[in-house]
């Protein structure tokens, strides 16, 4: 299992900063809840593994005991697989304020597990009907194994942290989710820029797309005809059409131009 992982195609002299346009979904008080998240991808100093933070906050699920979230890159098919090269996390929430991380990818045959069903107290795989406690153990077949649980930790406030250890492709990267208040229906892209350098937008639709250069607008309701911007020693704000959710896995990369000197 991988999940937002940066596609370094982009020669790492010009990438910067990579963000991704994700999913939550969740049922809430028996309604079925899905919001926009942005996911700013950082390189970190930890070479070992990745840390992916979310705020509870953002997710109304995890406010309630057994309440249950899955964050991921791209929309899960009629298949029950995800559409993109990545699984979901699945997060829930026990009494006490403990907190489970789990993939959610099922341990018999791939499919994706849903959110954890709160009166039914398990997730049950649509495919063939395995079924996973509140904390990833398996409780029926035919699944041989429980669901990969990844290290947690809740600040007592707010803040979730979770250690993707042995991830493959995301080794050294911190992962902070949030959800979208989007104006205008655009994303903020938001990077520190140094003077006189410029830098461009790269976006990509699909989890093994090629980059491509992205006009974006420079304030929120501005045209979106700018290639690039050039930095001022402080922070940038760029402005990005959100492309519909539920069609693709969306990534985008803030990346310096370079030039022969």
């Amino acid at each position: 299992m991988s999940i937002f992982g940066p596609d370094f195609r982009i020669p790492r002299r010009r990438w910067l900063r990579t963000f991704a346009l994700t999913t939550s979904t969740s049922w809430v008080l028996g309604k079925h809840w899905t919001a926009p998240l942005l996911a700013d991808i950082q390189v970190a100093s930890n070479p070992t593994g990745a840390l992916f933070l979310a705020r509870i906050s953002d997710h109304p699920a995890l406010q309630m005991d057994y309440g249950s979230v899955r964050i991921g890159t791209s929309p899960i098919q009629s298949d029950h697989y995800p559409s993109g090269l990545f699984y979901p996390v699945l997060i829930n929430r026990a009494p006490n304020n403990q907190f489970y991380a789990l993939d959610a990818q099922c341990t018999h045959a791939g499919c994706t597990v849903p959110v954890f069903d709160a009166r039914a107290q398990y997730s049950e795989c649509p495919c063939h009907g395995s079924r996973y406690g509140v904390d990833g153990r398996l409780l029926r077949g035919p699944a041989g194994f429980p669901l990969r649980q990844f290290k947690m930790n809740f600040d007592g406030r707010d803040q979730l942290t979770i250690e993707l250890q042995n991830v493959q492709g995301l080794d050294g990267f911190l992962i902070a989710v949030s959800k979208i208040t989007a104006a205008a229906n655009r994303l903020e892209l938001k990077f520190l820029a140094f003077q006189n350098i410029q830098y461009e937008i790269w976006t990509r639709e699909t989890a093994t797309g090629a980059w491509q250069p992205s006009s974006f607008a420079q304030t929120p309701t501005g045209a979106i005809n700018q290639t690039v911007f050039t930095g001022q020693d402080d922070y940038a704000s760029l402005y990005v059409p959100i492309v519909p959710i539920l069609r693709c896995a969306v990534l985008y990369a803030v990346v310096m131009r370079t030039q022969e000197v």
